[in-house]
């Protein structure tokens, strides 16, 4: 079992560090300090309940900004395999369709996890077949979709030494998949 070294701030936050994380702040590739607490992020619990459908935005903004390869890579693959993508303020949805690829609806300013998230659905809309919304509702398939879709953004937040977001988009998917159980019977 490995330790975390935890200490309380004097603002009632706690700052915690894992034995193998460097002391040194982490970086985008922009040059953007991204490492936990620093400036513009100064209380990254608040800006979590700003945003808590997208937590990667309060830290990087809009991924077409932040990452606009990749972003361009992900829009591009899903336009070239049929998806219709629709840009809309304060959406971040995948639709699918039956027998065909489905509907991505995103806000331009959604981040890169969000729309890692979505492009998760497509993938696995594609994979089974793009069943359509029947399966789609099924409880036990949407819960796995959302763990998948989940798992993969919480795997971005990890790679960029964020698990202070990893665990807030490991609790959203535990907060979806309790509301998935009690409403898809």
């Amino acid at each position: 079992m490995e330790k975390h070294h935890e200490s309380t701030k004097s603002d009632g936050t706690v700052s915690g560090k894992h034995p193998h994380e460097s002391s040194k702040p982490k970086k985008h590739e922009s040059g953007k300090d991204i490492s936990k607490g620093t400036k513009g992020t100064d209380k990254v619990a608040d800006a979590f309940r700003k945003n808590p459908a997208d937590p990667l935005k309060e830290i990087f903004g809009a991924g077409r900004q932040s990452h606009p390869e990749k972003w361009n890579s992900i829009i591009n693959d899903m336009k070239s395999q049929g998806v219709e993508v629709v840009y809309k303020d304060g959406v971040m949805a995948y639709s699918p369709s039956s027998g065909k690829p489905g509907q991505l609806v995103i806000d331009e300013n959604s981040s890169i996890g969000a729309l890692i998230h979505e492009y998760t659905h497509y993938l696995d809309d594609r994979n089974q077949g793009f069943p359509g919304m029947s399966y789609h509702f099924q409880t036990k398939n949407r819960v796995k979709m959302e763990l998948n879709a989940y798992m993969r953004e919480v795997e971005f937040a990890e790679s960029i030494g964020r698990r202070d977001i990893a665990n807030m988009l490991f609790e959203n998917y535990i907060e979806e998949r309790n509301l998935l159980s009690s409403h898809l019977k």
